[in-house]
């Protein structure tokens, strides 16, 4: 049989997780060290041990609980707009609003694939998994969404989830390499156009939304 843990005390894990995944993400998974968390968070090694078996327990649960809280962001950001273009605009000016005034560490799940090449067999399938969710979500929404008045199907919802997916990770990765915030206007821009090519849409798209007829 296994260790049978104490009964926790839910402040001191809410305590030490939300320590955690700050740092985890602030300073990455293997710059922190279980002493600096106790520390930072006021409890004790014995309170880490009720509630969790090691390090990696908890990165597991930092990643579970990060893909749910994005996942259901997303889930209400694609609820609120039935237009490609209104959601867009909303995503990318929820970008630029949290991260006007403070540093952008990179996005959670791909700073934590990067850090964690060692233990790619412990973390790596939970990664793909949220990548799954994530694009079964995208295409599920694009499915009833007007795009610039064209309806996808299945696959051309499939591929545009998949788009999306490659330009933000590309530009938030660009926006931790280089500080260079603009990224993000320039996201937006590349996902306003995205659907022209998977959709076979005449034209462009302008930084309205609208489409651009072509004169041909």
């Amino acid at each position: 049989m296994g260790r049978v843990r104490p009964k926790p005390s839910t402040d001191a894990r809410a305590r030490l997780t939300g320590r955690a995944f700050e740092l985890f993400y602030r300073q990455g998974y293997p710059n922190t060290g279980i002493n600096q968390i106790l520390e930072q968070s006021g409890t004790y090694k014995k309170t880490f041990y009720a509630h969790f078996e090691s390090k990696e327990e908890l990165g597991l649960y930092y990643l579970r609980e990060r893909q749910r809280r994005a996942l259901t962001f997303f889930d209400i950001l694609l609820r609120k707009h039935d237009d490609y273009a209104g959601l867009v605009h909303a995503w990318c000016a929820f970008l630029r609003r949290e991260f006007r005034d403070r540093e952008y560490p990179g996005c959670p799940f791909a700073n934590l694939a990067n850090q964690t090449h060692d233990r790619q067999s412990v973390f790596q399938p939970h990664i793909r998994r949220g990548i799954i969710n994530w694009r079964r979500i995208f295409t599920r929404r694009l499915l009833g969404m007007s795009i610039f008045g064209h309806r996808p199907d299945r696959k051309e919802a499939r591929r545009l989830a998949e788009r999306m997916l490659t330009l933000f990770e590309g530009a938030a990765q660009m926006t931790v390499m280089t500080g260079d915030r603009s990224y993000f206007v320039r996201l937006e821009e590349d996902l306003l156009e995205a659907p022209v090519s998977i959709l076979g849409l005449r034209g462009g798209v302008g930084q309205s939304g609208k489409r651009e007829q072509s004169d041909g």
